[in-house]
């Protein structure tokens, strides 16, 4: 059956002029208009033909919404193949996969009440009520889940939901989290608390099962994204340098200032009691951080992915060290000269790769996870020859749980942080990394990245005085905050904190002082 429609979808004109909508007022002419065509055989218009005025009007309403997500996704294939600089007129046999996205939603809008059965799987496995009337998204939570005492935990109310559009269904069956992620961009659905909202979406991570085989596209849509990062090479240099450079100096500058607050320390803080502060946090990991690389004065510091330097200059001030920054950012060296500066710090723009010399400690806050998992090998490489044998090391870096994997075709690579891998436990236990290093320590604090998370939207507030942003921008900033906040809580990504030292090292003893320094109030 899928071979016969394939025919004529081969064989289509140059313009695709069926998929104009009928001119005709009458039901009937419509229905005549969309038999002839492609988009009418598929979602059925010709099927119906004795049908009450009532009738007429309902399958009408139901014929328009199928051609819409016919366009919809006949679009998103040309997109796709625009984007290989591919002719529609030299498709040639091309045409035949190219049809195949097409006809599998075709073939689900016709068939399959596929609205129904997302909005069911759900309603059974979370808290998220349907709404059919506009609502008004709540303040920021300071929780997801409170807890009157250890044994009972007290949810919060269900997560009300306002869908504009069934596309967004359509939308979350093929992309997954990144058609939710740019159907909420859009404006095509709102929630009473996103945060909240994305954190109960997360419960369907375990049960796609039970979508049967409508969950293939989304598998197919996974699989060609990790195709495309294999064959886009990864981070090298020059990938790195143009990555970074999309997040942090595409005039986002007055966003950071607002959302980061005095420190400007894009990364989690560390709130290690109730009622600190943003600033106060983030003052408390610039602390812990020192006392675990056990800090003296004269020692010379590598800092790989320095950020905006606050950094470098606490532990040049604090601890009389002399500190080498490196990042890909021309905005953060700049700041880093003229808010940040000390004399005994130098910030470069510099890749890590390229950077010569012998260090006593290295600290990376924030940055491994823009490596990439090809290139694990070579940083562990490359920081085992910049440290002096009895030298510490220090990574900060997001980690995901075992079971969930990275999404290199997902709304962060694509909008956020582009060439970005969250790496896993695993990754740690690797030869490349056992066989040179010895892990000292491994602190997890992930909940402190939710309060931070929810601390940068609060300073972002309602976005007044941030102009030169849209709408679309902005919806896709909060998504971000909220989503990554909803993921900590929900314990699917971690904050670590590695201590490693050389395997080589003469030290008589274990890295004691760093539990001291994480226990310190």
């Amino acid at each position: 059956f899928g071979l016969v429609l394939l025919l004529p979808v081969a064989r289509l004109p140059r313009r695709a002029a069926w998929l104009a909508p009928s001119t005709s007022s009458t039901g009937e002419g419509c229905r005549h208009h969309a038999a002839g065509t492609l988009p009418g055989i598929l979602t059925g218009a010709s099927l119906s033909p004795h049908l009450g005025p009532s009738g007429t009007a309902a399958f009408e309403q139901r014929r328009s919404s199928r051609v819409n997500v016919a366009r919809f996704s006949f679009g998103a294939v040309l997109s796709m193949l625009s984007r290989f600089r591919v002719g529609v007129r030299s498709l040639g046999y091309i045409r035949y996969l190219a049809a195949l996205p097409f006809l599998t939603v075709a073939f689900l809008v016709r068939c399959f009440d596929y609205p129904s059965t997302v909005k069911r799987l759900i309603a059974e496995e979370t808290d998220i009520v349907f709404s059919e009337e506009p609502i008004q998204p709540t303040e920021i939570p300071t929780r997801v889940y409170v807890s009157s005492n250890e044994e009972s935990p007290r949810k919060m109310p269900p997560v009300r939901w306002y869908v504009k559009t069934n596309t967004v269904y359509l939308r979350l069956l093929l992309q997954g989290e990144l058609g939710l992620a740019e159907s909420y961009m859009d404006g095509d659905w709102e929630a009473s608390n996103l945060e909240a909202f994305v954190f109960e979406m997360l419960r369907l991570e375990n049960v796609k099962q039970k979508l049967g085989w409508l969950i293939w596209p989304l598998l197919c849509s996974v699989f060609f994204g990790e195709v495309k990062w294999k064959l886009s090479g990864g981070n090298s240099p020059r990938a790195s340098r143009e990555n970074v450079a999309s997040h942090y100096d595409d005039d986002r500058r007055r966003l950071y200032e607002r959302m980061l607050g005095p420190t400007m320390f894009y990364s989690c803080a560390y709130f290690k009691r109730e009622g600190m502060t943003l600033d106060e946090a983030q003052l408390a990991k610039m602390r812990l951080v020192a006392e675990k690389l056990d800090l003296e004065p004269g020692m010379r510091v590598l800092d790989i992915g320095c950020g905006y330097g606050v950094l470098a200059q606490f532990l040049a001030t604090e601890y009389g060290v002399t500190v080498r920054g490196v990042t890909q950012s021309a905005d953060q060296v700049k700041t880093a000269y003229n808010t940040f500066f000390h004399p005994n710090v130098k910030i470069s723009l510099q890749d890590y790769r390229e950077v010569q010399g012998k260090y006593d400690r290295i600290v990376s806050i924030g940055m491994f996870e823009h490596v990439g998992s090809a290139n694990y090998e070579s940083f562990f490489k490359k920081c085992d020859d910049l440290l002096v044998k009895d030298g510490i090391m220090l990574l900060h870096t997001i980690g995901f749980r075992d079971n969930v994997k990275w999404s290199q075709d997902g709304f962060m690579n694509k909008y956020i942080f582009p060439g970005g891998e969250i790496p896993h436990l695993f990754h740690f236990s690797q030869p490349f990394v056992t066989d040179s290093w010895h892990l000292e320590d491994l602190h997890s604090f992930g909940m402190s990245y939710a309060h931070t998370l929810r601390s940068w939207r609060t300073n972002i507030g309602d976005w007044k005085g941030l102009d030169e942003f849209d709408t679309r921008f902005r919806r896709m900033w909060n998504y971000y905050l909220a989503c990554c906040s909803a993921a900590f809580v929900r314990r699917r990504t971690k904050l670590w904190q590695l201590v490693f030292t050389k395997s080589r090292s003469t030290r008589l003893d274990d890295c004691h002082h760093v539990r001291a320094a994480a226990s310190k109030e």
